[in-house]
């Protein structure tokens, strides 16, 4: 299955996406008021009316863990990607988004995944595992 994604533009370009998509940084204005800055470069999702949701429905809990299997499957399949065959504008994000991951300092990025008392495993780490097994590929050496 890892060579099937890791082949497939519609599924990286999703992936790409759902990596970034409501990642927000919090600015330390003061201890009771902070401002939210979204990563340049993202479009709001529509409002809850337009796309037909019912008022009290959250997409935070399915966002969290649609990102996280996200995560996970980029580190899985990293090592088999190709984008030999692929324009810079499928794979620049996604690239993008791993380095954002691996250097990013929000509590998102360098906590561990719920339950966190089984685990360790960190997005930053996921997304260091993948940065190293795309860097091993002599192709990508010069991208990242």
């Amino acid at each position: 299955n890892d060579m099937i994604l890791s082949h497939h533009p519609g599924f990286l370009l999703m992936i790409s996406q759902l990596l970034s998509l409501h990642h927000i940084h919090y600015r330390e204005l003061d201890s009771t008021d902070s401002e939210p800055v979204g990563r340049q470069g993202k479009r709001p999702i529509r409002e809850r009316q337009i796309l037909g949701l019912p008022e009290d429905w959250c997409f935070g809990h399915t966002l969290v863990d649609l990102r996280e299997s996200s995560l996970c499957i980029i580190a899985n399949i990293a090592g088999q990607l190709n984008f030999s065959n692929f324009n810079r504008t499928l794979y620049g994000p996604l690239v993008r988004a791993v380095i954002h991951w691996i250097v990013c300092s929000s509590s998102e990025a360098v906590d561990p995944f719920p339950p966190a008392y089984l685990s360790a495993v960190t997005p930053q780490r996921l997304m260091l595992e993948a940065l190293s097994k795309m860097s091993i590929l002599p192709p990508y050496s010069a991208l990242i």
